[in-house]
């Protein structure tokens, strides 16, 4: 059998001397080939499914062009299927077909030819396709609207323990960054968050909404005698061999109590800088910012705009053991090995500036805080770049060119700020255009004004729109994409601070030193057919009023 890399070479995916690059840069050893490939962006996941099937000469499968059959998937019980991730597809001549991620696993090969008493007929395909199909057909055990009728019709004790379950499942088979349970005057409302936009997901009657409530409490350990006050908690939950971390939070309303339960998956942490963004240069710039031995750099954004997701790809970036990488966050999102991360704690008296105090008394290189959120901790944060810290932190502003005078409206002395500032990212995630269904269409004259577009800057460029299918459950976009702006800080940059100069001088004169606005990344996107112009316009129009540089961007 050959090797995953021999195949690479055979099938001209990598040259000889690419390969050898990427693998000189490989630090853990003990990562397979293919997954380090993988997470550094080098190949993607079809074309690891082609590989694999290569070595171990098995059929490819697509499963968008693929029809699993129902007879099929009940031959193989869901833990069976979901602990040897392997997808029942058909019954073909008396032989189940079932596609795997590792064909050459052995022992689930005998597991599932056991389950089924029929020999196992072996294919492959990308791995989000086999983990989606083991969602949809083992995943959700039952939807919520036929728990809901079983409890209305017979009363069990487990009733709302499975309603709870569907709710979450359904959520999760979503891909819901978050799922609301509230309640109002005729039922209560179970919406979910799906590519950063609320949606219906189903209603459950009013009638069982306290049991709900309650049943939520009760995994997430919080008081469920308690009723008039918010309450935080978490949830460790597993579905379909993958596990996830559920942040909880009750608040009491009108109506009753309305939970919101934030959904984190535990198995995607690792996050690769040269995967966050594909625009020319960006990458190169924004490394050469981070690998250097002290200063301050800010990641800006909204709310669920992927800060998060930034900050740790450049601590992966730099987690080496040569490195004493140490966080304070509120809270830890996703735990990183070889990092010691810490959560807020105000009750017992951690605070963001505490935190950082303390961290600066442990011999750091390098420092995450979650947030600059007052004076306290912007000042301490300024003070540790000054001294030979490399800082990371997020803020609130409405672009990079803004978090200078939002520090110094902190009354941070600017002639600090300006020495101790060398970056400031400002990232949105605008919705990708479902590849299933998105259709071509025509520029129109009212979005184009809106976008300050004019019909020559679009000139021999495709245009898509949203149509809508069932992969994408009919909204038209499936999964996100950052835009993000990089303003590196100069000596023209840190005389601008010091001078308290305007945000739109400060613009300015970034976007002349190479930085390139949101409003132009979005644009960028547009023109590759990745999102429309609706999304665009969604995403960043307040941008668009206040960057008077916006047109020339197009």
């Amino acid at each position: 059998m050959k090797r995953f890399s021999d195949v690479l070479l055979d099938e001209g995916i990598l040259s000889p001397q690419r390969l050898n690059e990427l693998l000189a840069q490989r630090q853990d050893l003990h990562e397979p080939i293919e997954d380090y490939l993988l997470r550094v962006g080098a190949i993607d996941d079809r074309i690891r499914a082609k590989v694999i099937s290569v070595m171990y000469n098995v059929p490819l499968l697509d499963f968008q062009t693929v029809e699993i059959q129902p007879d099929a998937v009940a031959l193989i019980p869901r833990q069976v299927a979901t602990r040897c991730q392997a997808v029942p597809i058909a019954i073909v001549q008396n032989r189940l077909q079932v596609a795997m991620i590792d064909p050459a696993d052995i022992p689930a090969l005998d597991e599932l030819r056991s389950a089924a008493q029929r020999d196992i007929l072996v294919t492959t395909a990308p791995i989000p396709q086999i983990q989606e199909a083991l969602m949809r057909f083992y995943g959700l055990d039952e939807d919520v609207s036929s728990v809901v009728n079983r409890m209305q019709t017979q009363e069990t004790d487990t009733s709302v323990i499975r309603l709870v379950e569907a709710l979450l499942n359904r959520a999760i088979a979503d891909r819901a960054s978050d799922a609301h349970i509230e309640p109002t005057d005729e039922n209560t409302r179970v919406r979910s968050r799906v590519d950063g936009v609320l949606r219906i997901s189903s209603d459950i009657p009013k009638e069982l909404h306290e049991a709900v409530v309650a049943r939520v409490k009760i995994m997430a350990n919080l008081d469920i005698a308690e009723k008039r006050a918010p309450q935080d908690g978490r949830i460790a939950y597993g579905i379909a061999g993958s596990t996830y971390d559920l942040r909880v939070s009750t608040y009491p309303t009108v109506k009753g109590e309305k939970i919101v339960l934030r959904i984190l998956e535990k198995n995607s942490t690792r996050v690769d800088l040269s995967r966050l963004s594909d625009a020319p240069g960006l990458i190169e710039r924004l490394t050469h910012l981070i690998e250097r031995p002290y200063g301050m750099l800010l990641v800006c954004g909204p709310t669920g705009s992927g800060k998060t997701t930034t900050l740790y790809a450049s601590l992966n970036h730099l987690n080496t053991p040569e490195r004493n990488i140490i966080t304070i966050e509120d809270p830890v999102e996703y735990q990183l090995p070889g990092i010691a991360q810490a959560n807020v704690n105000v009750k017992a008296g951690l605070t963001f500036a505490t935190g950082l105090r303390a961290i600066l008394r442990q011999d750091p290189d390098v420092v995450l805080v979650g947030e600059i959120r007052d004076q306290e901790t912007a000042e301490i944060a300024v003070e540790a770049a000054l001294t030979g810290h490399m800082v990371f932190s997020t803020l609130h502003a409405n672009e990079a060119a803004g978090a200078p005078g939002r520090l110094t409206e902190m009354e941070i002395e600017p002639y600090l700020l300006a020495s101790a500032l060398i970056g400031i990212v400002s990232q949105r995630l605008v919705r990708r255009l479902c590849e299933d269904c998105k259709e071509p269409t025509q520029p129109d004259p009212w979005l184009m004004s809106r976008l300050k577009l004019d019909t020559e800057s679009l000139q021999n460029i495709t245009l898509y729109q949203p149509k809508g299918c069932h992969r994408c459950q009919f909204t038209g976009y499936r999964g996100r994409a950052p835009i993000i702006e990089l303003m590196e800080i100069n000596e023209e940059m840190r005389r601008k601070i010091i001078k308290h100069s305007s945000t739109s001088d400060m613009r300015e004169s970034a976007i002349q030193n190479g930085m390139t606005p949101l409003y132009e990344d979005a644009m960028r996107l547009v023109k590759r057919g990745v999102t429309s112009l609706e999304e665009v316009l969604r995403v960043v129009a307040n941008d668009l009023e206040e960057e008077t540089s916006a047109p020339q961007a197009a």
